[in-house]
């Protein structure tokens, strides 16, 4: 599921970026992967409404280069997304990935609950040596299973080619399906091309989510 952009203005070295869209975050998170190389992704709630929002990051970053202050403009996006949508999120870091986990959402009253994240649902898998591709599958199958939707796991194309081709040796031992899928996205990036860095979208609509695996500096949103 292709995700839009944020606009990006530049005054000096103080910059603004702006996603006025369906989904802001996903817009934002692809936006700093392209544009600056920043791996955060983005997780909608099961229950998503699909409603058009915008949100407005301010940060310093010299021309052609990070910005000046990863954490904390991480943090500045996440509180925006609590400030500006009817959802509460958290910041996960492990490594390399950062994340935007929905933690709350409203129900049919319009009342806040508190919602277990799908990429929070533990999971196992069996140790076999498989496509990573056909592990997400597996995954995706296990989710659908814990929560009655219909989970689809890694849709993407790089260079015309399947995301999830190379074969590994892989097992998850009841643990949240996040980290699995973070050690499928780097057993990736270790079995094909060190440079090509991956990080994931979840989008939900109605009864059906998608995860797909993006690649930083892929062109999309400029750079």
């Amino acid at each position: 599921m292709a995700q839009e952009c944020a606009q990006v203005t530049r005054d000096g070295d103080q910059m603004t970026m702006v996603a006025d869209t369906w989904r802001p975050l996903h817009a934002v998170a692809a936006t700093l992967a392209d544009r600056f190389g920043i791996l955060i992704s983005a997780e909608d709630p099961d229950q998503y409404e699909l409603k058009r929002r915008r949100l407005e990051i301010h940060f310093r970053a010299p021309e052609h280069e990070t910005p000046n202050n990863v954490p904390a403009l991480l943090q500045q996006v996440a509180d925006a997304a609590n400030a500006h949508s009817p959802y509460a999120y958290r910041l996960d870091r492990e490594g390399e990935f950062a994340a935007l986990v929905p933690t709350r959402t409203r129900n049919v009253a319009g009342e806040m609950v508190e919602r277990v994240p799908l990429l929070d649902r533990h999971i196992t898998i069996p140790a076999g040596t498989r496509r990573i591709a056909e592990v997400g599958n597996m995954l995706a199958k296990q989710l659908s299973a814990q929560t009655g939707l219909h989970v689809a796991c890694c849709q993407t194309f790089v260079a015309g080619i399947p995301w999830g081709m190379a074969e590994v040796s892989f097992e998850a031992r009841d643990e949240p399906a996040r980290k699995a899928l973070e050690r499928l996205i780097r057993l990736e990036q270790q079995s094909t091309n060190p440079s090509s860095i991956y990080y994931w979208a979840l989008s939900c609509d109605s009864h059906y989510c998608f995860i797909d695996v993006q690649r930083r500096f892929s062109g999309r949103c400029g750079r």
